[in-house]
């Protein structure tokens, strides 16, 4: 979701980075580390992570993914950083030299370091009671119980993890070797995926494509509207997570999300700020993944439409004209919330206005990062508006949120 800036000139000011997807329940302990797997089974993001929680809400997490690489996540609240920023910083374990390393800010008070790639660090961890990091002038120390131990379950979960996942079955687990060599052969697929460069958005068919590829559905409006339940079960398989791959930006691997409402059977609606700079698409529901393509876009409006490669998705019931909507209307937002997938919010529409050139609605539907994309639902389950962003006036603490009216992907 991007906020933008009041005034004739809207200004976008956020978009979302993906540091950490929803964590999944199961999990188990070493010593004062809770060990737990997150990420989507059967994708190379999935991975176990390590959190240890101190004083002072200090908290250290350890984490592996299915490439070998060893992540180590240093949070406390004494920082006030900048996210998105790489940071040099110190680390020292126990008396030996401190070392130089150049982490990631992946939240005001996070800095994320990948040490895998440094063998003598990674032994130092291992054998280490106490760490010490500086950064931004502020001295962080953590200790080290168990942590070669938890270092080495990390991996060993991880690794099991995937191979439960690639198991067509889902009950047995791959020998080491066939597990290596399809993680090899993924990591090399998905190498040479990237090599070309971002994927472009076309524009020269814009909107012939979705017209003739996707015609608008007729929205229903017989009948008495639905209840909240009734209209989430209706629409929430229609909207998707996307994950969007954006490719290496040294010394850290750059992930965004956003939402998706699908159209037809392969095509969905998007915003164009979700999938700009796109390596990688795809596009998830539960435990199921579609790998998809930018089919067009109007960056200038940031309406984009994807399109999958495979499988057929269910569309929403209808997509309902702006120009038939009104002020006072009941609305609701399903989306994905900084990674809370298919979340559903209620609201009203609270004015129907004009900006980038289309219209758009404004409501008071829950809308956050993360929501980009999703969908505005009426009280019949149409397809009214795609979540786009956000205005926070200075000196107010009101949030005005914004939807590019739906027919506006056909006009």
């Amino acid at each position: 979701m991007r906020r933008f800036a009041p005034g004739p000139v809207l200004i976008a000011a956020a978009l979302v980075v993906l540091a950490h997807v929803p964590v999944q329940a199961q999990g188990f302990r070493v010593g004062p580390w809770q060990v737990r797997s997150y990420g989507l089974p059967g994708a190379l993001q999935l991975a176990c992570m390590a959190d240890m929680h101190q004083g002072n809400n200090v908290q250290l997490e350890v984490e592996t993914d299915v490439t070998g690489r060893l992540w180590i996540s240093a949070a406390s609240p004494q920082w006030r950083l900048s996210p998105g920023r790489p940071i040099g910083t110190f680390i020292a374990v126990d008396q030996a030299p401190r070392e130089s390393v150049v982490g990631q800010i992946t939240d005001t008070s996070v800095v994320r370091y990948e040490v895998s790639a440094q063998d003598r660090f990674e032994e130092k961890l291992r054998s280490g009671r106490r760490m010490t990091i500086q950064a931004s002038g502020v001295t962080v120390n953590f200790r080290l119980d168990q942590i070669a131990e938890v270092i080495d379950r990390v991996r060993r979960c991880t690794a099991e993890g995937a191979a439960a996942a690639r198991d067509p079955e889902g009950t047995a687990e791959p020998p080491p070797d066939n597990l290596a060599r399809r993680i090899e052969a993924d990591v090399a697929a998905r190498a040479v995926r990237r090599a070309g460069g971002p994927m472009a958005i076309p524009t020269a068919t814009w909107p012939a494509a979705q017209q003739q590829r996707a015609p608008m559905p007729a929205a229903v409006t017989r009948g008495e509207p639905l209840s909240a339940q009734e209209l989430y079960r209706l629409a929430a398989p229609s909207v998707f997570l996307v994950w969007v791959d954006r490719g290496t930006h040294f010394p850290v691997r750059l992930f965004a999300m956003g939402s998706a409402v699908a159209i037809s059977r392969d095509t969905l609606v998007t915003n164009c700020h979700v999938v700009r700079g796109a390596h990688r698409v795809e596009l998830r529901k539960g435990r199921t993944i579609h790998e998809a393509t930018i089919l067009n876009g109007d960056p200038r409006s940031d309406r984009c439409l994807l399109r999958v490669r495979d499988g057929e998705l269910r569309p929403v019931r209808g997509v309902r004209r702006a120009a038939s909507l009104t002020v006072g209307e009941r609305a609701f937002t399903i989306g994905n919330p900084s990674g809370l997938e298919s979340t559903l919010g209620e609201g009203l529409i609270s004015g129907l206005r004009q900006a980038m050139g289309v219209r758009m609605i404004q409501t008071t539907a829950p809308m956050s990062p993360g929501s980009s994309g999703g969908g505005l639902f009426d009280a019949w389950g149409n397809l009214i508006g795609v979540p786009t962003f956000l205005i926070r006036a200075p000196m107010d603490s009101d949030t005005f949120r914004f939807a590019i009216a739906a027919d506006e992907y056909w006009r």
